[in-house]
């Protein structure tokens, strides 16, 4: 499955009830205010998680040197989220 978050951490509990039911084969795609998770260390480091580059840039985040993060974040552009929606069966959005 592939669970994207939207919305930022900060205000909401996105982030956290998708890591409580997320399968070790799921992937996670932090779109939107979701890109700020990579200021928390929140995200295990063994979760596979994508952050999108043009939303990563939008808010001054593009460099990993100033993330806290300690998970493997693989910034993707719009052409590879495309292909993760194909190579998942089920896409689920958290607000």
């Amino acid at each position: 499955m592939l669970h994207l978050i939207q919305k930022t951490p900060f205000t909401t509990s996105a982030l956290k009830d998708c890591l409580s039911i997320a399968n070790p084969e799921d992937e996670i795609l932090l779109m939107q205010d979701g890109v700020y998770a990579v200021m928390l260390d929140t995200i295990p480091p063994d979760t596979v998680v994508y952050a999108l580059d043009e939303d990563l840039a939008s808010r001054g985040l593009q460099n990993p040197n100033d993330w806290v993060s300690k998970a493997s974040i693989k910034v993707i552009n719009m052409s590879t989220f495309v292909d993760l929606t194909t190579r998942h069966n089920h896409t689920l959005s958290w607000y």
